[in-house]
């Protein structure tokens, strides 16, 4: 698959360790459902990668949670969701590294 081979070979979705000392990948994506993210998710399950979405209905504070706790550095978002993650990303420290906008308007 197309997109699993260019998240591997521009190393967007980098191996970290979780809280046990595991290595893990993780890959956020906060958007309406879309194909897409179908095509994410198999390109996730090529690169053994985890696929944690970001609901606008949990707030920012639990999204800001789960930003701060996964530690990913990579978002695919719709192009209404892309501030949202920037201001969040500001206030964690900037982990995210790279957002990438479903939408060709953004």
């Amino acid at each position: 698959m197309d997109i699993a081979h260019a998240l591997e070979g521009m190393n967007l979705v980098p191996t970290q360790k979780d809280d046990q000392e595991k290595d893990i990948r993780v890959i956020g994506v906060m958007s309406n459902s879309r194909y897409e993210w179908a095509i994410l998710t198999i390109a996730s399950w090529l690169l053994n990668a985890t696929l944690v979405p970001l609901y606008n209905t949990l707030g920012v504070e639990a999204i800001q949670h789960i930003l701060t706790e996964t530690k990913m550095e990579i978002v695919f978002a719709n192009s209404k969701s892309i501030s949202t993650i920037l201001s969040i990303s500001k206030k964690i420290g900037e982990t995210i590294k790279t957002v990438i906008c479903f939408d060709d308007e953004y």
